[in-house]
């Protein structure tokens, strides 16, 4: 009984050491990513944003946003974002990199920011999220738009 509770202990113990390994190694390699994801938003968001430019957006979207997203619905919806009127200023981002690891997808390298920017009408904060695909080039697999001004009165 002593040897089992032993072994088991020791199994426990690997474990243990196994998962901080990964968590701490998770961290590191995230934190890698934040200054190329941070640059990617920050160059990509004013095209985007600046005259309301769907084609700026498709150019730069994963395959997972384009799969979610009819073109109909994209038009719809960059109409009613440029009610917001033209961009007046780009007051940046904040947000971070992470990495997951599963046995299913393997790596998935994404990150997820906020801008914010002064347009016309109002200010509006738009929240992306990205994904580096297989090339680890950065691509956006979600981009929404909030402001006061396109809440429905």
């Amino acid at each position: 009984m002593k040897k089992a509770l032993q072994i088991l202990g020791a199994v426990f113990a690997l474990l243990v050491v196994a998962v901080l390994g990964f968590v701490g190694f998770a961290a590191y390699t995230g934190g890698r990513f934040d200054a190329s994801s941070k640059s990617y938003v920050d160059a990509a968001v004013p095209l985007i944003v600046a005259n309301w430019s769907e084609s700026e957006l498709t150019a730069r979207a994963a395959p997972q946003l384009m799969q979610t997203t009819t073109p109909e619905q994209l038009t719809k919806l960059f109409t009613w974002f440029s009610s917001l009127g033209p961009m007046k200023k780009y007051c940046g981002s904040q947000g971070q990199s992470s990495v997951f690891m599963s046995p299913q997808e393997g790596k998935t390298v994404s990150a997820r920011y906020v801008a914010c920017a002064k347009f016309e009408r109002a200010e509006a904060s738009i929240q992306i999220t990205l994904i580096q695909d297989k090339d680890k080039a950065w691509k956006i697999a979600g981009f929404h738009v909030n402001s006061q001004a396109l809440v429905p009165q």
